[in-house]
């Protein structure tokens, strides 16, 4: 399964777009939290700074909502993209963080395995409880 995993990541190009300012979590069911803020909600042994919250919503039209209503120029607060799998708002509906669901863990770890250095070694001592991994 970590072959099919790695595969997928290779893949895995969600199209963030930038927002200069946060997005309020209401409604709660239109985001989902993912990337470092909510690898750390969900247990992933990282340490983080204050980043800025990568939101995931279901279609292009939540997308352009965001876009227009918190996008624009300048300061990058918050990044929205559509989820590239709708298995990203299936599980774990209940866990949040900040206010926002977090997205299922294989979508986090997806996210995580972007980053070929401080995200790969995360994800090779994560092992979330309850839940199994893939990767």
């Amino acid at each position: 399964m970590p072959e099919l995993f790695w595969d997928v990541a290779e893949h895995w190009s969600p199209g963030w777009r930038p927002l200069n300012r946060v997005p309020i979590p209401v409604p709660p069911e239109r985001y989902r939290l993912s990337g470092t803020l909510a690898a750390i909600g969900l247990g992933a042994p990282l340490v983080a700074g204050a980043g800025w919250p990568q939101l995931y919503v279901g279609d292009e039209a939540d997308l352009a909502t965001l876009v227009r209503s918190y996008g624009g120029a300048g300061w990058t607060a918050a990044e929205v993209a559509v989820c590239p799998s709708r298995f990203g708002f299936s599980l774990l509906a209940g866990t949040s963080r900040d206010g926002y669901l977090l997205a299922g863990h294989l979508i986090v770890a997806l996210d995580l395995a972007q980053d070929r250095a401080r995200g790969r070694e995360a994800l090779e001592s994560w092992s979330p409880a309850g839940v199994s991994h893939v990767w």
